[in-house]
């Protein structure tokens, strides 16, 4: 009976993540497309680019943690808030193939993590579950294996697109 719990709890974050995101999408196809400068994307600096991706996820990786503190609506808000950013951000691209390449390399790990992370988070909040803090570790070191992804793999897909 423990194990059915679980299930409406991934289902939630991903229905509001993926709604936000289409939420986002659809406003951000109908408002004007600034475009996207990707000529920097010659130029970038792979430890600088892994140091503000790095940071970048760790705030937000920390908000996320606040769950315990603040409740499981935090949890829920963070992933409606970066379902609807990504959405707006897929947007504004004039290409999908582009959007998608840039996004999905390290966005599936990436959200992947911060979703298992939500997941521990409210379960533990409902009921103060244990090895919370294996899930924390072992999540963390997932995101940054997405930073590294992020900073290294997606810039050279990119150019391969755009060549």
């Amino acid at each position: 009976m423990k194990n059915r719990a679980k299930y409406p709890i991934l289902i939630s974050i991903l229905g509001i993540f993926f709604g936000f995101l289409l939420v986002g999408y659809i406003i951000g196809f109908q408002s004007e497309k600034p475009s996207l400068n990707m000529k920097n994307i010659y130029n970038y600096n792979m430890l600088n680019t892994f140091i503000i991706i790095i940071i970048k996820n760790t705030f937000a990786y920390f908000l996320l943690l606040s769950t315990i503190i603040f409740g499981k609506k935090i949890a829920y808000f963070f992933f409606g808030v970066n379902g609807y950013i990504i959405g707006l951000t897929i947007a504004k691209f004039n290409s999908l193939k582009l959007a998608l390449t840039t996004i999905l390399p390290h966005g599936i790990f990436e959200m992947g993590f911060f979703i298992f992370t939500g997941y521990f988070l409210i379960n533990y909040i409902n009921r103060n579950s244990a090895n919370l803090k294996k899930y924390i570790v072992l999540s963390y070191f997932g995101i940054l294996a997405s930073a590294i992804i992020e900073s290294t793999i997606t810039p050279k897909l990119i150019i391969l697109i755009l060549q």
